[in-house]
């Protein structure tokens, strides 16, 4: 239910929920959510029962499920961070209480975010991606790979590390998300994307 103040009418405040492709995605959300870095109002945020706010597959029955099991008194906004620009997630078959979704796309991947963790990294991807071609020359197998100057880095899908990673840097998160936003501005035109996609970088304040 919505909170009523003394001596005011109830409002309708639109609810807002998160639905993310995988544990590295949900690490950097949480930690955005954790240091009201999102434009959304960290009170419009919808939990299930176990308290969780980011729900990390791209399940819409089992979403539904978890978060959308009683009646609410507006529509539940979803925004839905993915990779894949062409992919629409079908809520209405689960639940109508779903009204808007929008859709964010971590184009190229969510690794690329972390290489402006470390300038060196930037660096020495440019350098392994002279090297290699088609998906080995992709920024998640510059962290995976050991060899051609990749970081070996095995867990960077991991929650654990993308969490430490930048757990106490969220302003530096922030910045590497926009310096995301820019590059991939000028590689792809969101003209090309269906309506209600952007980038991640359009959920900050």
């Amino acid at each position: 239910m919505l909170p009523t103040l003394w001596g005011q009418e109830k409002t309708a405040v639109t609810l807002n929920s998160f639905v993310v492709e995988g544990a590295a995605e949900k690490a950097i959300l949480d930690i955005l959510v954790e240091n009201c870095l999102l434009n959304i109002q960290r009170d419009t945020f919808l939990e299930n029962n176990s308290g969780k706010i980011i729900f990390d597959s791209l399940n819409p029955r089992k979403f539904a499920k978890d978060f959308l099991n009683h009646d609410f008194d507006e529509p539940v906004q979803v925004h839905v961070l993915l990779d894949n620009p062409n992919k629409k997630l079908d809520f209405s078959k689960y639940s109508n209480q779903v009204g808007l979704v929008k859709y964010y796309v971590t184009r190229e991947e969510i690794e690329t975010i972390h290489l402006y963790h470390n300038e060196n990294w930037l660096l020495q991807y440019g350098k392994y991606k002279q090297h290699m071609s088609g998906k080995d020359a992709k920024p998640s197998a510059f962290f995976i790979n050991h060899g051609h100057g990749g970081l070996g880095i095995t867990n960077i899908k991991q929650y654990d590390y993308v969490y430490n990673l930048w757990c106490n840097a969220p302003q530096e998160l922030v910045a590497a998300i926009k310096h995301v936003q820019t590059d991939m501005k000028h590689k792809h035109s969101l003209r090309s994307f269906p309506r209600n996609y952007g980038y991640l970088a359009d959920l900050l304040k």
